[in-house]
């Protein structure tokens, strides 16, 4: 029924988004002399949040890394992300996520590669992000994801404390950075304010916003306007809500498992065909509901390894599931009918 009202309401009102390419003003002149022009960078569409490969042992399985990106590259998704949450990164080390990152761009092919390449380099400490993000960059990678620092929660959730972590390290970085808000997982909320005031900074170009409150992201939209800054979802169940709230796409998980579906459901909202848009969202639901706030992690690997994919298990603490839960999550994927298959992409 809420798909339905919003589907209506933006049928009186859809406009074709344009992107403005104008500079963005330098934020409260915390500009570092290292930031030397605007990025040009733009996010609109649709991104898979990759998950890590690992072996029984633990370690990175790079077989099942080189077929995911296969998969992920000859889809038609508009670009794939390492070590988001889908990616264990709070799991791994710091070595680990570099040699990720690295071997990542090694399964890739630059001269037939098409699709933007993002990187999660957010962890608690200032010193250590910038390093990743860095590292992103000689990489080759297009723009880095950093989430919320998502220890001494009470002290974080300060907009003062948010806005300086983040300007410290768009200020540090000849990179395009994206806020990532998660606060079911961090404890932490990014405020409208904090993200108005860093729309302006020439170097912050968008945020992932998986707080799944709609009105929030209309307000982020709403107070970033002018400023080239882009809204992406960060939840499959809410990609539609959130391009009728104004949003330019998403980053999500479910996308792994049906790329051509998440995809088909953005074309369809930016050809105006919002009725074929919210059918394809309903039947995405139930789907992401199981891979994210369901079974999480453990159950896309286990949609992934069953459509013929190395996704191998989750990394410790992060349990497996129980022979009940896969055979509860697989009898959902079967209603679902809609995970491309490996060997149709």
């Amino acid at each position: 029924m809420f798909l339905r009202r919003l589907t209506r309401t933006r049928k009186r009102f859809f406009v074709a988004r344009s992107y403005n390419t104008e500079n963005k003003t330098n934020l409260q002149n915390k500009q570092s002399p290292t930031v030397l022009k605007k990025r040009t960078i733009t996010l609109g569409g649709v991104y898979a949040a990759v998950p890590t490969p690992f072996k029984q042992n633990g370690d990175m399985d790079l077989e099942g890394l080189k077929g995911m990106v296969k998969r992920m590259n000859s889809s038609q998704l508009n670009g794939i992300v390492v070590l988001g949450s889908t990616g264990e990164f709070p799991l791994l080390s710091t070595e680990e996520r570099i040699n990720i990152m690295n071997e990542f761009v090694k399964c890739i092919d630059p001269k037939t590669q098409t699709k933007k390449l993002f990187a999660g380099v957010g962890t608690c400490s200032l010193k250590e992000t910038i390093m990743l993000a860095k590292e992103a960059g000689r990489l080759g990678y297009h723009a880095v994801m950093v989430v919320t620092p998502y220890y001494y929660v009470n002290k974080m959730n300060s907009p003062k404390v948010l806005e300086e972590y983040f300007a410290n390290i768009a200020n540090s970085v000849d990179l395009p950075v994206i806020l990532y808000n998660i606060p079911s997982a961090c404890g932490v909320n990014i405020p409208v304010e904090v993200v108005s005031s860093l729309s302006k900074h020439p170097n912050i170009v968008g945020i992932k916003d998986s707080s799944g409150n709609v009105m929030q992201c209309v307000q982020y939209v709403q107070s970033t306007k002018g400023t080239n800054f882009e809204v992406l979802a960060g939840s499959g169940s809410l990609l539609l809500a959130y391009l009728m709230s104004g949003a330019t796409g998403g980053i999500l998980g479910v996308a792994n498992v049906a790329p051509k579906h998440c995809v088909k459901l953005y074309e369809s909202f930016m050809q105006g065909k919002f009725n074929e848009a919210r059918e394809i969202q309903e039947a995405l639901v139930s789907l992401n509901q199981a891979v994210t706030m369901g079974y999480g992690i453990p159950g896309l690997k286990v949609l992934l390894n069953h459509i013929g994919l190395q996704a191998g298990i989750p990394r410790s603490p992060l349990p497996a599931l129980t022979d009940a839960e896969t055979e509860n999550i697989l009898s959902i994927y079967k209603k679902c009918n809609i995970i491309d298959k490996t060997s149709d992409h």
